[in-house]
C-alpha cells in the first residue's frame, strides 16, 4: 500500500460531499453564510436564459446575498 503524501486528521472522519436538488436549500445556505463566496467560470459571460447573459443573473444574486 502506498502511504498518502498529506496528513489527515483521523479522529475527525471525513467529509463527504452531498447533492442539494432544491433552490431554496441553496438560499439557505447563502443566506447563513458569513461571507459567500461565488465562483464564476468564463462560460457565463458567453451563455444566455431568456436573452439575458447568466452572468447577469450571478450578479443579481451576488447583490442580494
Amino acid at each position: 500500500m502506498i502511504p498518502p503524501l498529506h496528513r489527515v486528521n483521523v479522529l475527525t472522519g471525513t467529509k463527504s460531499a452531498m447533492a442539494i436538488d432544491s433552490a431554496q436549500e441553496y438560499a439557505d445556505l447563502i443566506h447563513r453564510a458569513k461571507r459567500p463566496l461565488f465562483v464564476l467560470g468564463p462560460l457565463l459571460s458567453e451563455w444566455s436564459l431568456d436573452g439575458k447573459l447568466v452572468i447577469e443573473y450571478a450578479l443579481e444574486i451576488a447583490k442580494a446575498a
